[in-house]
């Protein structure tokens, strides 16, 4: 009887299979997007169009020619290459991935490529190489820039690449994980680079304890992961005898707290899978495990508000595949997010990729009917999501080793949506750390729903910039709050119509007070960030600095900063405030160079620290 009921399951998916209803809700687009050994591919609207851009990097030391591909969205569903739009395109070196941000705040994205190296060195001995920043004309072209450090000649190449702002001053910095071949093709360790943003167009490198540690890396990916206001990161390792390692961001420098894995990792992506408003963590892997018999198990990290937990249960977890990347989407616009995991076994061992699909209890169920990619010849390296024809439901790129593919959502279940861009004035301009909360009543159950603006969303890869929201049945968003990066600012709307497309700019909508979930326990002030601050290059560049402070309930502020005479010279904060963390941003325009004080007083509680300012 069971023999007889396996033969007729089978005999009925072979049927389901063979008939095409396998991609019923995707659509391959036969279109040729570029091919070549794919390690970088990011989503952007780079001519401000409202409609969602690519870009491709590609990469191997073996390939005649190495140039990288931009395609415009043509506003009905296809795409033009863009061939004339500068040295973008016609740069010929083996790039690394990619990441888009508008580092300048001039209202365009702009592309960073994290370059390997421009020729194959001889004998595999050292070689030398330079990053590449393009900056937007806003005319749809881009020109290759010098930014101080980080396209000065160095010996690192590098791998992954994302941007985030890290010391929360209003400007986009940039994190590269990085390796270096230096004889006869063995990887030797190199050290992680950080290179903070100027302001001015340049960029200095940093050197900290998160640059001090030699490792030979996969990618790395940004996230707010503890809810404290400051992003921190994780770089995944590209080596069994490397480590993944979670880094805190303290406020002035990066405490190694976490561990996560020291297996051949590849992507690291971060999610609220659970919606419980906190971000968790999916590390892709791709190597060996310790008895060498099968390919790794991926991992995934819930994140409990005070540690992880590692889900041990379950075939995202089980699977045992050669993972690279992961894209984590609402496809089905249900309220829950699933996760594409692309697969690569290599041209001669080639492997399904596969859609993961949430129940919304916190499992993941592989949809096996669902087969996005995985043929004879090729697999996947990188995956982003983003709507394409903006019909209100995701689609997917995929970059893989030959013909790139896009995938088009036919889902269509009736389900609900709401897409937002964010617009920053004070926090950087493409709102990439800003948090974007959507409540709403679906299937008669309050669900909030956590989306984080993020310069990495996987291996090689970035989703679309807008956050996509699936509404299921519920035909308005009961509220939709944004917590921008660097500043105080919390947006909220009220009973948000569904179906639609929003930009919200910073402090333009109703603006309320830090309502963030967790609340400080105790009354403090944090040293100001940088510090030295002032117009000296080594020493930011930039007249202004950043005060954080936290308050445990509502109560009377004030913020105010001294001379070393006692003298008042300004008032940054007189007012009323919730429970919260906060950060002010102090403009020395028009002040000596020397020695200043800060005071934080509540109630009858005061708090003072010093800091120093240099012309």
């Amino acid at each position: 009887m069971k023999a007889k009921y396996f033969i007729l399951s089978y005999l009925f998916l072979f049927v389901l299979f063979s008939s095409g209803w396998a991609q019923a809700h995707f659509s391959l687009d036969t279109t040729t997007y570029a091919k070549g050994y794919t390690n970088g591919l990011v989503f952007g609207d780079f001519n401000n169009d409202g409609y969602q851009d690519f870009y491709i990097s590609n990469g191997h030391n073996e390939a005649p020619s190495n140039v990288n591909h931009l395609f415009f969205n043509n506003g009905d569903g296809t795409f033009s290459e863009q061939l004339s739009a500068g040295t973008l395109v016609t740069d010929d070196f083996v790039s690394g991935s990619s990441t888009v941000g508008d580092y300048d705040n001039d209202g365009y994205l702009d592309i960073f490529v994290a370059e390997v190296y421009r020729e194959k060195p001889p004998f595999g001995s050292d070689y030398a190489t330079t990053y590449s920043l393009y900056k937007n004309n806003g005319d749809g072209t881009f020109s290759s820039v010098s930014a101080g450090d980080l396209t000065t000649s160095t010996t690192e190449t590098g791998g992954g690449a994302a941007w985030a702002d890290y010391d929360n001053d209003g400007y986009l910095d940039l994190a590269i994980s990085t390796a270096r071949i230096t004889f006869i093709g063995i990887i030797l360790a190199d050290s992680n680079a950080l290179y903070r943003n100027n302001q001015d167009g340049t960029f200095d490198k940093v050197f900290n304890t998160l640059t001090s540690v030699k490792s030979h890396q996969g990618d790395l990916s940004w996230a707010d992961y503890d809810n404290d206001g400051d992003m921190d990161v994780v770089f995944v390792a590209g080596r069994p005898s490397q480590k993944t390692v979670l880094w805190t961001n303290t406020g002035t420098d990066f405490d190694s707290l976490t561990i996560l894995t020291d297996q051949d990792a590849q992507g690291a992506s971060w999610a609220d899978y659970d919606n419980d408003g906190d971000l968790d963590l999916f590390i892709t892997c791709n190597g060996i495990n310790n008895d060498n018999q099968y390919p790794e198990q991926n991992f995934l990290f819930r994140n409990d508000g005070t540690g992880f937990t590692q889900i041990l249960s379950g075939e995202l977890v089980t699977d045992t595949l050669f993972s690279y990347t992961s894209a984590w989407g609402d496809y089905d616009n249900d309220g829950d997010l699933d996760v594409y995991v692309g697969n690569s076994g290599g041209s001669s061992a080639p492997q399904t990729s596969y859609l993961y699909v949430n129940d919304g209890q916190g499992n993941f169920i592989k949809d096996t009917l669902t087969v996005i990619s995985g043929d004879s010849t090729t697999y996947d390296r990188t995956a982003a999501w983003a709507d394409i024809d903006n019909d209100g439901d995701l689609d997917l790129v995929l970059g893989r080793d030959g013909r790139n593919h896009l995938f088009r959502n036919l889902l269509n279940n009736g389900n609900h949506f709401i897409t937002i861009q964010l617009r920053g004035v004070n926090a950087n301009r493409s709102g990439i750390g800003a948090k974007v909360r959507v409540k709403a009543t679906i299937n008669g159950q309050s669900v909030t729903q956590l989306r984080e603006i993020s310069g990495q969303t996987g291996f090689g890869s970035q989703n679309s910039l807008r956050a996509h929201f699936g509404l299921g049945d519920a035909t308005m968003a009961d509220s939709i709050i944004v917590e921008w990066p660097g500043t105080s600012t919390v947006d909220k709307l009220a009973a948000v119509p569904a179906d639609q497309f929003l930009t919200i700019t910073e402090g333009q909508a109703s603006s309320i007070g830090d309502e963030r979930s967790a609340s400080p326990r105790q009354f403090s002030l944090q040293q100001n960030y940088p510090n030295p601050f002032g117009k000296n290059r080594s020493l930011r560049g930039s007249p202004t600095t950043v005060i954080r402070y936290r308050l445990p309930q509502f109560s009377k502020v004030q913020l105010t900063v001294y001379n070393t005479l006692g003298q008042k010279v300004r008032t940054l904060v007189n007012e009323r405030q919730t429970a919260g963390k906060y950060s002010i941003t102090f403009d020395a325009t028009g002040l000596a160079s020397g020695v200043y004080y800060y005071r934080l007083e509540e109630g009858n509680k005061s708090l003072i620290r010093k800091m120093l300012y240099l012309k």
